[in-house]
């Protein structure tokens, strides 16, 4: 297993909130510096303006070809779309359609649904994820992510996510 693993979202998400989340594919934004780092800076002061959230409730997170610059214009260019399209069309198609769009060197999208009652309360909870062949060392270039509407404190759900990963990430090697 790979025990250094330590998801993302335990170490940098403080408050507990995130607004949105922009993935994008065939540029990983990495080995670009300074201009690099600003394009993600202006990306996400324009999504945080765009959707009237806090900048630290917006993550970028990219995969794809290193070295080029990141595609910021085209990226703020699309939100206005993207946002429209998330509040309209919620089905399985559109989890689908984002699983498909992160792969890399995949050969299939990787993607979970489930809903459930938790008491009288349907809860929702999807998951996808990328990254076939991009598992060593220490996860490499895998990405995974999960969301549910379950009101769940903060707490719970990190510690289930943690004991979790110990056999799905954690057991690939």
């Amino acid at each position: 297993g790979l025990s250094e693993y330590k998801p993302a979202d335990l170490s940098i998400i403080k408050n507990g909130m995130i607004s949105a989340l922009i993935i994008n594919s065939g540029n990983a934004n990495a080995h670009t510096g300074e201009k690099g780092y600003k394009t993600v800076k202006d990306t996400v002061d324009h999504i945080s303006k765009y959707l009237n959230c806090k900048k630290n409730e917006v993550y970028v997170c990219s995969t794809g070809v290193i070295g080029e610059e990141f595609p910021h214009t085209k990226i703020k260019n699309t939100i206005p779309e993207l946002v429209k399209k998330l509040r309209t069309e919620q089905n399985k198609y559109v989890w689908f359609k984002a699983a498909s769009t992160i792969m890399t060197t995949d050969t299939r999208p990787k993607m979970a649904m489930e809903e459930c009652f938790i008491g009288k309360t349907l809860i929702k909870i999807y998951g996808i994820a990328k990254g076939s062949g991009m598992i060593h060392p220490n996860m490499a270039t895998t990405l995974g992510y999960i969301f549910t509407d379950a009101d769940l404190p903060n707490d719970i759900l990190k510690k289930l996510l943690k004991k979790n990963i110990e056999n799905t990430f954690n057991a690939i090697s």
